[in-house]
């Protein structure tokens, strides 16, 4: 299996989407525009961001990184209908199942 390659122009019609405006907003609490995305880009870069996110008073490092991942998790299967095992995706790989994902729920409405 190849693996695709990303460009930056499409990194940023990508940060440029409603969508990803959207996510970024709803989910991590800041502006997409702040940000630099590229195509190494990972979910846990964001670590400790969200809206609503409570970090907890812990002293290891681990332990916050393993709370942060589940509320994350969490919050892409709630507002997103989509499953991921871990942080550690490519921000490009989520962006796009968040869109096959509002794809298939228009679909279905």
């Amino acid at each position: 299996m190849t693996q695709q390659v990303i460009t930056e122009s499409e990194v940023f019609l990508w940060q440029e989407s409603a969508l990803v405006r959207s996510f970024f907003g709803r989910v991590l609490g800041i502006d997409a525009h702040d940000c630099f995305i590229s195509e190494e880009s990972e979910l846990s870069d964001f670590s400790f961001r969200g809206e609503g996110y409570d970090c907890p008073e812990v002293n290891s490092l681990s332990v916050l990184h393993r709370d942060w991942d589940q509320w994350i998790i969490t919050q892409l299967r709630v507002h997103y209908a989509v499953e991921v095992s871990s942080t550690k995706i490519p921000l490009m790989q989520l962006f796009q199942m968040l869109d096959s994902s509002q794809k298939t729920k228009a679909l279905l409405h």
